[in-house]
C-alpha cells in the first residue's frame, strides 16, 4: 500500500512540475499592457455609481474627469511609437492608481 502511495505521488509531482513552471512565465509584451486596458474602462462606472449614490459633486466629477483625459491622452503617446517600455508601463500604472485613489477619496469624503 505505501508502496503504491509513494509511487503515486513521484507521479504527481513529475506531472505536476512542467504545470507550476509554466505558470510562471512573464507574460509577452501585448499581455502586460492589456492590464491598463482592463481596469482604465471601469473608471467611468465608478464615477456613475458615485454620482447615483450621490457621493460625487459636479465639481468632483469634473475633477476625476480630467484626470482621467490627462491619464488616457499620455496612454495614447507612450503608445505612438507602437511598443511600450517598462518604464512607460510603471508610469501609466502609476497615474491609473492615481486616478483609482481619486475616485475612492472623493467618492468616501465626508
Amino acid at each position: 500500500m505505501v508502496k503504491h502511495i509513494t509511487c503515486a505521488s513521484v507521479a504527481f509531482l513529475l506531472l505536476a512540475a512542467p504545470a507550476a513552471s509554466a505558470q510562471v512565465r512573464t507574460p509577452p509584451d501585448a499581455a502586460r499592457g492589456a492590464a491598463v486596458q482592463q481596469r482604465a474602462p471601469h473608471f467611468p462606472q465608478r464615477i456613475r455609481a458615485g454620482v447615483r449614490a450621490g457621493q460625487l459633486t459636479r465639481e468632483e466629477v469634473g475633477r476625476i474627469r480630467q484626470h482621467l483625459r490627462q491619464f488616457r491622452a499620455e496612454a495614447r503617446r507612450m503608445r505612438q511609437d507602437g511598443t511600450m517600455t517598462p518604464a512607460e508601463r510603471t508610469r501609466l500604472r502609476h497615474e491609473m492608481r492615481q486616478v483609482s485613489r481619486q475616485i475612492f477619496r472623493l467618492r468616501h469624503n465626508k
